[in-house]
């Protein structure tokens, strides 16, 4: 087996985890949606909640991003 070195993979793996999670937020404004047109109040809270949190998170994995030193994907 080739060991990938750490660089190599983070920069492949964080614009990943990044496009992810954004794609969760998404989902779960949908979900939010449908719970506040329900009156579903409490889980809408809840999810609004989660929303922020998984937000924070891609704001701190874009962070992690620009601190990431470009490398050669290749070779």
């Amino acid at each position: 087996m080739i060991a990938i070195p750490l660089m190599k993979k983070l920069n492949v793996l964080v614009p990943h985890w990044i496009e992810h999670n954004d794609e969760h937020i998404a989902e779960m404004e949908k979900y939010l949606r449908a719970l506040e047109t329900e009156g579903q109040s409490e889980l809408a809270q809840q999810c609004r909640e989660v929303i922020a949190q998984m937000t924070a998170v891609s704001e701190k994995l874009n962070v992690m991003a620009q601190q990431l030193k470009p490398v050669s994907l290749r070779g």
